[in-house]
This record gives C-alpha cells, sequence and structure tokens, in this order.
C-alpha cells in the first residue's frame, strides 16, 4: 500500500491525502483533489520529486487546469524536498510496523490517526507547535490586520 500526502510548505500541515494499492499517476491526483477539497483553494506552485507519476500527462494537465506551477526536485536531490522527505522518514517511525495490521481498512485508519495527530498535536520543530495551530494563528493575525486596516479606512473615509 501507499500514501500520497500534500503537505503546505508554510504551515507544514498536510492538507491531502490518498492510500491506494499502487504506486501510479491516480495516487498523487487523487491527494491533490484531497488539498482542494480541504483547503478549497490551488496552489500557486506545487512541489515534488521527479517521479513518473509527477510527470506524467495527466497530472500535469491537473495542475495546468488549477492554474498551479509545477516545481520538481532535480534527480538525486531528495533535500529539495526536504519537507516531504523529513515527513516521511518521522510518519514511518510512528505508524510503526505496519504488519500488525490485519486488514486494511485498520492500516488506513491507523494512516488517518497518525496524519491527525501530526497536523494537530505533534509539535514541530521548524514552527515550535502542531501546524493546525500555527495555520490557526496566522489565519487569525492575517485577519486582525485587514479587519483593523477597513477599519482605520472607514475612519479616514468618513473624516473622522
Amino acid at each position: 500500500w501507499y500514501l500520497a500526502t500534500v503537505i503546505d510548505v508554510f504551515t507544514r500541515e498536510i492538507v491531502g491525502w490518498h492510500v491506494a494499492n499502487h504506486h501510479t499517476t491516480a495516487l498523487v491526483i487523487e491527494a491533490f483533489k484531497d488539498a482542494l477539497r480541504r483547503t478549497r483553494t490551488a496552489p500557486s506552485h506545487f512541489h515534488s520529486d521527479q517521479g513518473s507519476e509527477y510527470v506524467a500527462g495527466a497530472y500535469e494537465s491537473l495542475l495546468e487546469s488549477y492554474g498551479t506551477k509545477p516545481s520538481q526536485s532535480r534527480k538525486s536531490s531528495p533535500w529539495q524536498n526536504g519537507i516531504q522527505e523529513s515527513f516521511y522518514s518521522q510518519f514511518k517511525l510512528e505508524l510503526g510496523d505496519t504488519r500488525r495490521f490485519h486488514h486494511v481498512g485498520e492500516l488506513i485508519e491507523a494512516i488517518h490517526q497518525q496524519i491527525a495527530y501530526y497536523n494537530t498535536r505533534r509539535i514541530h520543530s521548524a514552527i515550535k507547535m502542531p501546524p493546525v495551530t500555527f495555520r490557526q494563528r496566522y489565519e487569525e493575525r492575517t485577519l486582525t490586520v485587514k479587519f483593523d486596516s477597513l477599519i482605520q479606512h472607514a475612519l479616514l473615509g468618513n473624516g473622522v
């Protein structure tokens, strides 16, 4: 079984994922579509390695249809996709031995729980908090700044 994830590089949050029994273009397309459903927005750029699933015509067409520009690491340069590489190395350790699952449903549930833990409770070293907390705080600050700007504009527009 294979897991494809979409990580927001700013918040470090897993915003989309998909599990399948084949490592194909369909796997990464479904992960991308899951990210679109969850975030309700398409990213301006989508970074990946140079796997064949990421250079397939269907995948490239999907990105183009959303105005998303593909970005890929150079061959044999895993550090250029360091956020994904780091996530997977830690994810595999934290998920543990997958042979303990007797049914694929158990595996998928464990993956779901591990991603939820990663997003909501695991302290990420780069942002010093869980990714969802980081995103929420950023959104609150952004909203406050926009609101303050609107109030200031309204007051100045009314001659106050």
